[in-house]
């Protein structure tokens, strides 16, 4: 019998049918503006390796947009044009008006590059050519460096932080379906939730509570972080609460395969967890919470991910 590994998470809290509007073909002063209005690229690659990019596509227009195509290419300058080199493709559909959508790319650097610095880019393509995109300008954009090597090692802090951000985006959507406020990242509060996910990616355990007897509060308390708040009411806060998840990469019972380039799908996973657990899900979900820490590490083969509220 082949065992596949599943995950493992604690939480504790101390304390198709979709219905598109058509807009008339026969109004005159109808506009079609789609435009790339960010865009992110991991900051190193070899020839043949993967790199993530994520990039977001906003309808400026004022009607919704058909299929088309973003690509994703490196360029020795910051012009980018088709004839650079291309790392991936994908497609976005349907984006009504004055709304974006936020897309994560596993492209791979091409075998034929030479080793350098390179500018990551990205070009908008309109497939329904009978449509004319008013401004033109903004189908394509620049963004940072790429320094692509003769051998690849993951940026793996990169990839940490990207998963940090994509839990925390996450987690307000879930909250938000709920008509509850949006969590804040605080910077202090992430300190303290990366040196459990950090501790545990180093010495090998997973637990709130570390081998040298520490949890929540007394990390928060070494790290000097105020656990002290009073609601409206009056009422004295004390303490933090602590959601932590292992997520193994490769074959995983009920995930499928985990691939440790794709930040998107390991912070999705690490949510679906909470949200499927009562406990990890009643603690995202407390309505007195206002900031979030969290912290991501990778020890070579699972990922560590910790929440900590306040």
């Amino acid at each position: 019998m082949e065992f596949r590994p599943g995950l493992i998470l604690i939480s504790l809290c101390i304390l198709l049918t979709i219905s598109l509007p058509v807009a008339a073909a026969t109004n005159e002063s109808s506009t079609f503006d789609l435009a790339i209005t960010d865009l992110h690229t991991a900051p190193a690659g070899a020839p043949g390796s993967p790199l993530y990019t994520w990039f977001t596509v906003t309808n400026k227009g004022d009607r919704i947009s058909m299929t088309d195509t973003v690509t994703l290419y490196l360029s020795a300058d910051r012009n980018i044009t088709t004839a650079d080199y291309p790392i991936g493709e994908t497609e976005v559909s349907f984006i009504r008006p004055g709304k974006s959508v936020e897309t994560g790319l596993i492209g791979t650097v091409p075998e034929n590059i030479p080793a350098g610095k390179y500018y990551a880019g990205a070009l908008l393509t309109i497939k329904f050519t009978l449509i004319k995109d008013v401004n033109e300008t903004d189908n394509s954009i620049v963004s940072n460096q790429v320094t692509i090597n003769n051998t690849y090692t993951r940026p793996q802090d990169w990839y940490n932080e990207r998963i940090s951000e994509l839990v925390l985006k996450y987690t307000n959507e879930e909250r938000a379906k709920r008509n509850l406020s949006e969590l804040n990242r605080d910077s202090a509060l992430d300190i303290v939730a990366q040196d459990q996910s950090q501790d545990m990616a180093d010495r090998q355990f997973f637990d709130h509570v570390n081998p040298s007897g520490e949890n929540p509060i007394d990390r928060a308390t070494r790290h000097g972080y105020n656990q002290t708040r009073y609601l409206p009411n009056g009422q004295k806060f004390y303490g933090i609460s602590e959601n932590i998840v292992k997520i193994p990469i490769g074959d995983v019972y009920q995930f499928g395969k985990i691939d440790p380039d794709d930040p998107d799908q390991v912070a999705d996973v690490a949510i679906e967890s909470f949200m499927n657990s009562i406990s990890h899900k009643t603690t995202l979900l407390l309505p007195e919470f206002r900031v979030i820490g969290l912290g991501t590490s990778f020890d070579g083969s699972s990922y560590y991910i910790t929440q900590n509220f306040f």
